[in-house]
């Protein structure tokens, strides 16, 4: 990716007039295990990107499996046959191919993956799809440079809701009949208030994706209802509030311990716990 971005041909698409790298990045890849965004050490590299190149916004997605056919440069670069030389010297789309290859290094860059409350701030990831957005914390982040939340009131995408037009007027599909269409993103936030109802806190990203249909409410914090992509990754998530009840239990055992202090009157430690918990 940052070989990409450092490429003169590039340049116009993906940099200011001021030569600065774009605030919003969006990047498409072919869904290999190497790239899929769904992974933690996928996403541990682009929130290293995201960190290092000080974007507002990184949104990252993949086709669902076998979907990768359909896009002409796919099909192009299919014939693996085809040496970096020749592949330099096409034109696809009337855009210019650059084409190089990178021998194997055993000095490759490790990023340090962030953690659990880093991630539940500042990531959301599902099957098909990773985003990673600044918060409003001045002491964590630098001030967003676009006005990105002005459209999405957090700065992520909403899941994708089926709608469909009925008698009473436009309602949210069900997942079982596959009756209407998901329309585009105006659309979706111009119909946000009509949402499937649902046993979880909110709806998850990939609440219309059958394949990961009976895994939805594993991959759900049952405390915050933030959706995740996996369920070894929903319980790394959970650590951050068995922390904080940890925390909370403390202070409350701290506070009590106090009154007792300020409350000789009372001949024993449970006489005092009585009195409080009438």
């Amino acid at each position: 990716l940052y070989k990409s971005l450092s490429l003169t041909e590039f340049k116009c698409y993906s940099h200011t007039d001021d030569n600065k790298l774009k605030p919003i990045l969006i990047v498409f890849t072919d869904g290999g295990p190497d790239e899929n965004p769904r992974f933690p050490k996928a996403r541990q590299c682009y929130s290293d990107f995201f960190l290092r190149t000080n974007l507002d916004a990184l949104f990252v997605a993949t086709n669902a499996p076998g979907y990768s056919a359909f896009n002409p440069i796919e099909r192009r670069m299919a014939p693996l046959k085809v040496l970096a030389e020749v592949w330099s010297n096409t034109v696809i789309a009337t855009h210019a191919v650059v084409a190089e290859y990178i021998p194997p290094s055993t000095n490759l860059y490790k990023p340090n993956d962030p953690d659990e409350q880093w991630k539940s701030k500042h990531v959301r990831q599902s099957q098909y799809c990773l985003q990673i957005v600044k918060c409003d914390d001045i002491n964590c982040c630098s001030p967003l440079r676009t006005n990105l939340k002005s459209i999405l009131s957090n700065g992520f995408l909403p899941p994708p809701i089926l709608y469909k037009c009925t008698n009473t007027g436009i309602n949210y599909g069900e997942k079982s009949k596959n009756i209407g269409s998901f329309g585009g993103l105006l659309q979706r936030l111009a119909l946000n208030s009509i949402q499937p109802q649902t046993k979880l806190l909110q709806v998850p990203f990939d609440y219309y994706c059958p394949t990961v249909e009976e895994k939805l409410t594993k991959r759900t914090c049952e405390i915050c209802g933030l959706y995740l992509p996996s369920k070894t990754a929903t319980t790394s998530h959970n650590k951050i509030h068995r922390k904080h009840r940890t925390k909370n239990s403390s202070s409350l055992q701290v506070k009590l311990q106090e009154l007792l202090i300020q409350s000789p009157e009372f001949e024993s430690n449970d006489e005092f716990f009585v009195r409080c918990l009438r």
